[in-house]
């Protein structure tokens, strides 16, 4: 259909088959599906200090009680990153429009919560780390927020960077060894995944602090004997590989 007059003429189309169009409905239906915004993530961090979270906002469970809770938990903890759980990749092929993983489909991928479809995926931090505290051991998840806060790349440049290396998917590149032998603590949002598994629980890290002054009041207030904790050297415990396989944000 067109409109027009003696200087100008317009075009109008009809549920046009157009890439923009494309893009425009799949941000509308992230929206309506509740998928959080940078803003809105920045306002909630905003509350209170990172200090005052760790110590006086949420509740402390050590590593133990953690992988007991069967019901859906806010909490932080304490523990040394021994290693990557093996057999686990570092990131995976995520949505262009929301954090949820996309499965192939023919020839692109597809998005389960929000349908989007596309010819390529944005690389996302999965990072499965290995924690110990002086009790217990578990499997705890950094996501992108997190991973990119902490290492200061986001997944998807680091991906790049480590292919111009020469690395490859199995590889892990060596920026992440920042994470290993290092004392956190951890905000984390644990759940019940498998009741049968070796770790029933999903632990999402929601937060991490490597602050040496906000770790050391943490230790003092709960009476952790620094010298019972593993050392960041230490290789006591040997952890299992068979950790269950958990969903991606």
């Amino acid at each position: 259909m067109g409109v027009s007059n003696t200087t100008y003429n317009s075009v109008l189309m009809i549920n046009a088959d157009l890439e923009e169009v494309k893009k425009f409905r799949q941000r509308i239906m992230a929206i309506e599906t509740g998928t959080p915004t940078p803003v809105a993530r920045i306002e909630k961090r905003a509350a209170y200090s990172e200090e005052d979270d760790f110590l006086n906002k949420t509740p402390y469970k050590p590593i133990s009680e953690i992988r007991d809770l069967i019901e859906k938990t806010v909490c932080v903890t304490i523990g040394v990153v021994k290693d990557f759980s093996p057999g686990k990749s570092w990131w995976y092929k995520s949505c262009n429009i929301c954090p949820l993983a996309m499965r192939e489909v023919g020839d692109g991928y597809k998005c389960s919560r929000c349908n989007a479809e596309s010819q390529n995926f944005t690389p996302r931090y999965s990072l499965n780390l290995k924690v110990a505290d002086e009790e217990s051991y578990a499997s705890f998840i950094v996501y992108e927020t997190v991973g990119s806060e902490y290492l200061q790349i986001s997944a998807e440049d680091l991906r790049t960077k480590h292919i111009l290396r020469g690395g490859n998917r199995i590889e892990f590149p060596e920026e992440l060894s920042k994470f290993k032998n290092k004392t956190f603590l951890f905000k984390v949002s644990v759940k019940l995944e498998n009741i049968n598994s070796f770790q029933p629980v999903s632990i999402t890290v929601m937060k991490l602090c490597h602050d040496e002054a906000i770790i050391s009041s943490f230790k003092q207030k709960y009476s952790i004997d620094q010298d019972a904790f593993f050392p960041a050297n230490s290789d006591v415990i040997t952890l299992p590989a068979d950790y269950s396989d958990i969903n991606k944000e």
